[in-house]
């Protein structure tokens, strides 16, 4: 293994075994085998480099692409610099710098493997994950935009292989914790064909058109309901969950909510599955409602401060064009108001089924999901508020912190890795799974959640194999 590594990133070092790269915590390795990675980097030879010249005679229409690339490809240079970079590595750079300095070069293909080859080197914590569950730089989705791929501002970039659904006129990808909704023709051409090539490989076929609008008469559960209630203003917005004050459209069973220069979506049947529910004090009835009436009223749609809404990029540039309704093709087309609601930032990116979570923590605590929470008809909205409000008066038992439990879980999980007992390892990965999704649903308290963390990172510590010598 010593003889593997070829540096060290972080709290880590990576390891190159027949041009596969990967990445290992130093806490994971036996302390003589970080001594001995250490001895060897220490004794390897700092390497002279000059990375080639920037161009300047360039088209117009090359030129801010090829700085790009060039400030993020010397940046990589300056880091093998620092960190006693390989011949073997300067040799990739310089290769990829002449496909950059050549016009002719697929754009594309070249940006695709310049973050592959940094990921290593810059960013050792993206190997071995797929794309959907990788936040990229500011400087590599500027890079990623100018060469023509779908990108977006919370730092996605459009790979084919993160669809999960075909939605028609859409596709679904998931990104970190939520989920986009990425209408096809924001795709360039290539991507298109890409997308469809796969969709079609996966078996992932559009809705059939008579279940394209929320009037269709098959609706059920949440969709039925959405499709029943009248439009009102039934929860108040700093009690609105999962930023659904700020939905635009209702299309094949999903809301569509507008995010800076992309979408998100939630889908009905997650609250049908318990993933979502009702703010507690009020039903799925009252939410759905609220939703409606904003969908339908869209100069009454607060503003947000975190790119939602009629803030998003796609609203703020039409923002003289017509307002939207219910039934648009384009929930891009309304004017943006200036009412400010109480925002949680925290939670502004949630989206996506299995990473719900509320706006506050009192609205979801201990309150499982069942027919009786999230369907009990609604009493009057000024009780149910006043009975939330005497909610919240109560004494509350300190918490612990959810920064803690999530350093507890990335500890389990990197634990979890190394663990080669079958069933100790399926019976784990489920545990798991069911705590993040208390955590992030708060459907137990933090308290519970710690100490069942604490539980199974016993039993993960007892279950480690001898350390790498």
């Amino acid at each position: 293994m010593v003889k593997e590594a070829v540096r060290k990133v972080g709290d880590g070092y990576v390891f190159e075994e027949n041009g596969v790269s990967r990445y290992i915590p130093a806490k994971d390795l036996s302390a003589e085998t970080a001594a001995g990675i250490d001895s060897k980097l220490a004794k390897q030879e700092s390497l002279s480099h000059k990375l080639g010249a920037k161009k300047t005679d360039l088209p117009s229409s090359d030129r801010e692409f090829y700085n790009k690339a060039y400030d993020l490809l010397a940046r990589i240079h300056q880091d093998l610099l620092d960190n006693k970079g390989r011949q073997v590595d300067f040799e990739a750079l310089d290769n990829l710098l002449e496909r950059l300095k050549d016009v002719s070069s697929d754009k594309v293909k070249l940006v695709d493997d310049i973050l592959a080859f940094l990921a290593p080197i810059r960013h050792p914590e993206r190997l071995g994950k797929p794309n959907a569950q990788i936040t990229y730089t500011d400087d590599e989705i500027q890079v990623a935009k100018l060469a023509g791929k779908y990108t977006t501002e919370d730092g996605y970039i459009f790979d084919p292989r993160d669809i999960t659904s075909d939605e028609g006129d859409a596709y679904v990808t998931p990104h970190m914790t939520h989920s986009h909704w990425i209408k096809k023709d924001s795709l360039s051409e290539a991507e298109r064909a890409a997308a469809q090539a796969y969709a079609k490989e996966k078996g992932l076929t559009p809705p059939s058109t008579d279940h394209q609008d929320s009037g269709n008469t098959e609706a059920k559960g949440a969709e039925a309901i959405y499709n029943r209630v009248k439009a009102a203003k039934k929860v108040p917005l700093d009690r609105m969950p999962y930023n659904l004050q700020y939905t635009v459209e209702v299309k094949n069973g999903s809301l569509i909510i507008p995010h800076y220069d992309h979408y998100h979506n939630i889908k009905f049947e997650w609250f049908d599955e318990g993933l979502y529910e009702a703010p507690k004090g009020y039903t799925l009835e009252d939410l759905l409602a609220t939703v409606k009436y904003y969908v339908e009223h869209p100069n009454e749609r607060p503003h947000s401060d975190n790119g939602f809404g009629n803030a998003s990029d796609h609203v703020q540039r039409n923002k003289n064009g017509q307002a939207d309704t219910n039934q648009t093709e384009k929930p891009n087309e309304e004017k943006p108001q200036t009412e400010k609601p109480e925002e949680d930032k925290e939670h502004d990116e949630v989206s996506e089924p299995t990473h719900p979570e509320s706006d506050e923590k009192e609205n979801h605590a201990g309150l499982n999901p069942s027919a009786d929470n999230l369907y009990k008809p609604s009493t009057d909205t000024e009780e149910t508020e006043e009975e939330a409000e005497d909610t919240t008066d109560e004494a509350e038992i300190p918490q612990v912190e959810h920064s803690v439990i999530n350093a507890k879980i990335a500890e389990a999980e990197a634990l979890l890795e190394k663990v080669t007992d079958s069933s100790i390892r399926q019976n784990a990965v489920e545990t798991l799974t069911g705590l993040k999704s208390s955590l992030l649903l708060g459907t137990k308290d933090n308290n519970t959640i710690s100490a069942e963390v604490d539980s199974l990172l016993a039993l993960l510590k007892e279950s480690q194999p001898t350390p790498i010598q």
